[in-house]
C-alpha cells in the first residue's frame, strides 16, 4: 500500500520529503484520494503502518495471523484501486 501510494504521489509531482515520510504519504492519501481509494483503505493503510512500526520495535505479536490475512486481503484492494488511478 505505502509503495502503490508512493506512485499515485510521484504521478502528481510530489514526492514524500520528511523524516515522516510514511505519515507524510498517509496525510496525501486522505488530501486527495479518499473519495477515490475510500477512507476505510487509506485508514486501514494508516493502522498497517502502525502496527508495522510496532512489529519492527520488536514487539512481537503485536500482529496476529487473522490481522495479517485481513491485511493482505484489504491491500490487493488498495492496490487495485491505485492501479485504476494510475492508469487514468
Amino acid at each position: 500500500m505505502l509503495q502503490a501510494s508512493r506512485a499515485l504521489m510521484f504521478a502528481k509531482g510530489y514526492r514524500p520529503l520528511s523524516r515522516e515520510h510514511h505519515v507524510a504519504v498517509v496525510s496525501f492519501m486522505q488530501a486527495v484520494y479518499s473519495a477515490k481509494i475510500g477512507s476505510n483503505l487509506i485508514r486501514a493503510f494508516d493502522n498497517a503502518r502502525k502496527r508495522r512500526n510496532q512489529s519492527w520495535c520488536d514487539q512481537a505479536g503485536s500482529i496476529s495471523s487473522d490481522q495479517a490475512e485481513n491485511l493482505v486481503k484489504v491491500a490487493e484492494i488498495f492496490v487495485s484501486r491505485a492501479g485504476e488511478l494510475l492508469k487514468a
